[in-house]
This record gives C-alpha cells, structure tokens and sequence, in this order.
C-alpha cells in the first residue's frame, strides 16, 4: 500500500471510529507537500522531523471538552502519567503544551510518541509509515478518556469538589458514549454469521471487525483466537482486529514453533487458556468502562501503586466478573498464569487492560464482551449520577 492510499484508509478509520474531525486532521510525511490547512505553527515540524510520519488533528466533541478540562488549572506545560496497560507500553506519560512553536514541540516529539497541544490536538509521532502514527494516536485518545474518567471518580470517592467544567464534560462524554455505543450495543439486532464454523478463519475476521465496528476495541489492539484440534488459530501481532484477511496464524496449542514470533504477544494466555479449559474461542477486546472500572482502588496509599497492572493481588469482581492484574508475555507477571485460573466461568477483567471472553462460540464470546461494557457504564453512570450533585462546585 503507498504512503497515500494509506493515509486515505487511515483517515476512514480514524473518522469511523469517531475519534477526529475529518476538517481538523492532518497527516505530515517524509518526502510529501505539507498538507492543505495545516496550522501554520505546525508547518515547520516537516523539517525538524524529517523521517517521521505525524498525525495532528483535533478530535471530536465531547473530547475538545474532555482535553479542557483535565488542563483545568494547570500550567502551560505539564505532564500527566496514565495508568491503562496500553499507554504504559506506548506513551507512559502524555505532555500538554500550550503556545509552543515547532522547535518546542519537536523537541518533545523526538523522545514521545504522541502529545497535547493547546488544549485541542493530539499529535501523534510514527517513527517509519503513518501506523506507527495512527497506533500511537489510538493510544493517546483511549487512555486520555480513560484517565479522565479515572482521575474524576477518585476525585469524588475522596469527597473534593468537582468543577462546572469538569462536570459538563463528564455528562456529555457519557452522553456521547451512550449514543454511539452503548445505546446501539442494547439494540438486539440479529448477527448473521458467515459460511463455516466457529473455527473458520472466516468467523474470526467476522468478530474481529465486529468488535472494532462497535468500539469495543481500538482496531490496533486486542486478539481472537479459536481452537482446531492440537492447534490453535490466532490474530498475527500487530494486526489490525478489522481487517484479519491474511493476518491469522496457526501455531500448535502445546510446545512451540517458528510461526509464534508472528503470533499475538498474549498467545502464551491463549495457549494457557485452552489447556487448563474445554473451550475452543477467546476473544480480548479493551472496552473503555470496562477498563476505567478496573483501575478504581478502594485501597488508599497501596504499595503497588502505579503497579497494579502487574503486582495486584486483590480479589474483587467488576459486573460479577474477576478481575485480576497481569501482562503480555510470558514473563513472571504473565497473563498465562493470571487469567486461566480466573475465566472458569467464561470471562475475566484485566486490571487496566481489557476483557477476555472465553467459550464454545465466538458469538457467546463476543455477547460477553459486550454486556460486560454495557454493565460497566452503567455502574460508572450510576456512581457520577449519586456524587456528581454533591460534589458540584460552580
């Protein structure tokens, strides 16, 4: 694919998931023309950062009202730390810059993956082609909302006053994300599978654009796998959910092979699934309540504070679902040995990371993922709607 089909395709995305404005999105490319309308303050960033690819764009309301308000009494220039799983990987601090001219934020690109400027754009930096760019943006944008929603709950939990704006901005993101999301998730609407069973490549390509269709992940993100006898079928690394043509990969369920390396980096999860299990699909998508739910402690002044990710032992439910910590890998804090011991029952909370549904069909998979998300809002929309009048400050 050339550089401009691919920014055409990634520009129908980032608009499909209805995370920019197509008016205010930019893409900057080695050895392209400086794109039409681009903030002239913007332009000298082709020059100061000659190799790289970069998106700027100014997503959607209610998201301009989001980035407002968590820049509510802050400096011109500061830093925020999220907690989610993704942006501990890609972007484990985000920088607000107000007023800086190219130099300043090239400077602050040349060793961060993405950015906030004036309060409005995301600039998202890719080191080769424009998906390196459009990953890193999908990360600022998910664990921006996450954050914000994170940071507002504890806020409230520790009785502090919350502010017009922060209020506002709370009430119509969730307004925004019950029309979009959840309200079109409640719809009982008949799934009409493709040709072939349930451990069809088909069927995975089937789910996995359905779960990015219905932003239940970020298509750069989660994985899919079903079982076939002594093998397993699973999404590649890398591989976008909503587009699994050629991206799938066979690799045995026990003992290893060559083609693991092009394998999904939770493939030692999914093998420990279906060895300790008789299910035969899993499915792992990043639903955003889900994951917001799952980063609330009760427990104040936790030593494993900004570790939970990997060191929480607590044991808690989200919606009557475990949740439990871990990461990618197979390393000592491995999903493999965290989530197999809690998905008995078909599916488990990642702390800060996301769902992984597991059954006999990926369509129960999928139907857990999405009442799991549906739940989720609800308890965050019941837990603002109690606080929120009391905790109002004009």
């Amino acid at each position: 694919m050339s550089k401009s089909d691919e920014i055409i395709h990634l520009s129908a995305k980032l608009l499909k998931h209805g995370v920019t404005d197509s008016k205010q999105t930019f893409f900057i490319l080695s050895g392209d023309t400086i794109p039409v309308g681009l903030p002239e303050r913007f332009v000298g960033l082709k020059e100061l950062l000659p190799s790289a690819s970069l998106i700027i764009s100014a997503p959607h309301e209610p998201f301009q009202n989001i980035l407002k308000a968590m820049t509510e009494g802050q400096s011109d220039d500061f830093i925020i730390t999220p907690t989610d799983s993704e942006s501990l990987l890609f972007l484990p601090a985000v920088h607000f810059i107000e007023n800086a001219d190219s130099q300043r934020i090239a400077e602050l690109l040349s060793a961060k993956n993405a950015m906030i400027a004036d309060r409005k754009w995301i600039i998202a930096k890719g080191n080769l082609r424009p998906g390196e760019a459009y990953i890193h943006y999908s990360v600022a944008y998910f664990s921006l909302f996450v954050n914000f929603f994170v940071d507002l709950l504890e806020d409230l939990k520790q009785g502090k006053q919350i502010s017009h704006l922060r209020q506002n901005a709370a009430i119509e993101a969730l307004s925004h994300y019950f029309n979009h999301v959840i309200g079109p998730l409640k719809e009982e609407r008949k799934i009409v599978l493709p040709e072939g069973n349930d451990s069809s490549a088909k069927t995975l390509e089937f789910f996995g654009k359905l779960l990015v269709e219905n932003q239940l992940v970020d298509s750069c993100f989660g994985n899919i796998s079903c079982k076939r006898e002594n093998t397993l079928l699973i999404s590649q690394t890398q591989s976008s959910l909503d587009e699994l043509a050629g991206s799938l990969v066979e690799v045995p369920i026990s003992g290893q092979s060559a083609s693991d390396k092009a394998a999904s980096s939770e493939l030692p999860a999914h093998r420990a699934i279906y060895q300790n299990h008789a299910f035969s699909n899993i499915l792992h998508g990043h639903p955003r309540f889900a994951v917001i739910l799952s980063l609330l402690c009760e427990k104040d002044n936790c030593e494993q504070r900004r570790h939970c990710h990997t060191h929480c032992a607590e044991s808690r439910t989200i919606a009557d679902i475990p949740v439990v910590s871990g990461e990618a890998g197979s390393g000592p804090f491995s999903l493999s040995k965290t989530v197999p011991p809690a998905i008995a029952s078909g599916a488990t909370i990642v702390l800060g990371h996301g769902v992984f549904a597991a059954a006999n069909s990926m369509r129960t998979c999928y139907e857990t993922i999405r009442e799991t998300e549906i739940r989720c809002f609800e308890e965050v929309k019941q837990l603002l709607h109690k606080q929120l009048n009391s905790a109002y400050r004009p």
